[in-house]
């Protein structure tokens, strides 16, 4: 069962796994923590319980089945909530893959990391990208079905690049969807772990015969990602899509300032030691999705990358691309990248939103646009990125026909 916990006004995905023995798991992703055994376990028609031992506390969960979906109570340690969670075939989550996809594989020494080969019709080779998905649990088609996300922008983009005749490879994350198991629990994430996949995407892309040059396409987070890897693999282009400029560190600062005086300043203090490299291991419940020790590795190792240093070291022809409508990630951040790289191309495109589409400014209208996978992309975005794309990895020759 896939879902979130929501308390003091965060939200914390959440994978709940009931065992035909009357046992159980959690798995909390964002912390890196998996196969945590559940305790007193009830389902009593409609009601559903049990508990999680958390160190010295006990979390409650405390809700009602009805169709696919248990909602309820969440407590820990004072801390009130709720929670949801829904069978993955209850319709929230869509196809990892599109018809005509092929299913590619990258071997790792810690697991399989599974994707889609989106290849287009004709005689080949072809020119690829690798397309590296955001942050969070979000999936190789660009949606984080456990956080009711569902809009297909990656996947719609696989399916646009292919029409114009490029190849495209788009994958699940360690830890995420089809690459679960790639994550080991005895080895907590990194965000140079993340680099190194995407960069040994790339180096296999580069001998597969099918396959002429190779760009790498990088989606919120996954934009950072993708210019570390795209430098490390000698890529021979990059596009940073919705990126951030700012270091990791400085926007989570930022956040902390809506907090209680009380919980920011103890969370500003956890990010300074966390920046020094140094693990916090008194960290209040309130702050642990964010800053627990299970997430502080990633932290530590995310925070050695600042996006403007790592974007001016790139060669490769770079294109920066920001829509104007993105609530999550404001156009000034596509603006200080290109600042940094004087020589990149930049498109802010009017109307579009984080996750591609053209969407109202009315930030409810906006975020309504996240969760329905029928609206097109930006048609702007596919005019400058297949143009670009084009005219770095096509020949002369072959465009020549229009």
């Amino acid at each position: 069962w896939q879902g979130r916990v929501t308390i003091e006004g965060r939200n914390l995905d959440i994978v709940v796994h009931f065992k035909a023995d009357g046992s159980g798991t959690i798995d909390i992703p964002s912390e890196q923590a998996y196969g945590l055994s559940l305790e007193k376990i009830s389902f009593k028609p409609p009601n559903v319980a049990f508990d999680l031992q958390a160190g010295s506390d006990v979390a409650t969960f405390r809700g009602r089945l009805s169709g696919d979906t248990i909602d309820g109570k969440f407590q820990q340690a004072g801390h009130k909530g709720t929670f949801s969670i829904v069978k993955p075939n209850a319709g929230t989550a869509t196809s990892v893959s599109a018809a005509g996809d092929i299913p590619v594989v990258l071997r790792t020494p810690t697991g399989d990391l599974h994707g889609s080969l989106a290849m287009p019709k004709g005689k080949g080779p072809f020119p690829v990208v690798l397309i590296i998905s955001g942050s969070g649990n979000m999936d190789r088609n660009g949606n984080m079905p456990t956080a009711h996300v569902v809009n297909n922008d990656l996947l719609m983009l696989a399916e646009t690049l292919k029409e114009k005749g490029i190849a495209s490879v788009r994958y699940d994350k360690r830890g995420v969807g089809a690459s679960a198991a790639a994550l080991s629990p005895n080895h907590p994430l990194l965000f140079s772990d993340l680099i190194n996949d995407a960069a040994a995407w790339v180096d296999n892309l580069k001998k597969d015969k099918r396959f002429t040059k190779v760009g790498v396409i990088g989606y919120g987070q996954g934009s950072l990602v993708g210019m570390v890897a795209a430098k490390n693999s000698d890529a021979a282009l990059f596009v940073s899509i919705a990126g951030w400029a700012e270091p990791a560190q400085v926007r989570l600062t930022a956040q902390m300032q809506a907090q209680p005086p009380s919980i920011r300043t103890n969370a500003i203090a956890i990010i300074k030691k966390l920046e020094a490299g140094e693990t916090v291991s008194n960290v209040s419940p309130s702050l642990r999705s964010v800053l627990g020790p299970q997430r502080q590795p990633f932290l530590i190792s995310e925070f050695q990358y600042d996006p403007r240093k790592e974007i001016a070291r790139l060669t490769m022809p770079v294109m920066i691309i920001q829509g104007a409508n993105d609530l999550d990630v404001s156009a000034k951040q596509g603006q200080e990248l290109h600042r940094a790289l004087p020589g990149s191309y930049l498109d802010l495109i009017n109307g579009m939103n984080h996750v591609l589409k053209d969407s109202p400014t009315n930030p409810q209208a906006n975020f309504a646009t996240y969760s329905n996978p029928d609206l097109p992309l930006s048609s702007e975005l596919v005019q400058v990125l297949t143009q670009f794309l084009r005219s770095v990895m096509v020949p002369i020759s072959a465009t020549s026909g229009g």
